[in-house]
């Protein structure tokens, strides 16, 4: 079995709705599609150093097979855990994953 064999067997365990993952919908030029993705939130905190306070922010996110990710870009929404989140940037990508940092369009 080769390493591109080895890593796409792993991809597809990790993005396993029975494992790691969870199905999220994908809204693009009218129309939609249903996508695992592995859904995080990490806090990111800005420190002053003069005072060493500082502001603690999270950060969605998710990350997503890349062939899976073709019709992901700025004009995308997802609808998550009832919520409507649309993408910051243009999706990140690494060893076959893209990752696709978010913002709430809705409280």
């Amino acid at each position: 079995m080769s390493f591109e064999d080895m890593v796409a067997a792993d991809l597809e365990a990790c993005y396993s709705t029975a494992g790691f993952s969870m199905t999220i919908e994908h809204i693009f030029a009218g129309e939609s599609e249903q996508l695992a993705v592995i859904f995080d939130e990490f806090t990111e905190v800005v420190l002053d150093d003069s005072s060493h306070t500082g502001v603690a922010v999270t950060v969605p996110s998710f990350s997503v097979p890349a062939h899976l990710a073709a019709n992901i870009n700025l004009k995308s929404s997802f609808i998550i855990n009832g919520k409507t989140y649309a993408p910051t940037e243009k999706p990140l990508q690494k060893d076959g994953t893209k990752t696709i940092y978010l913002e709430v369009q809705d409280a």
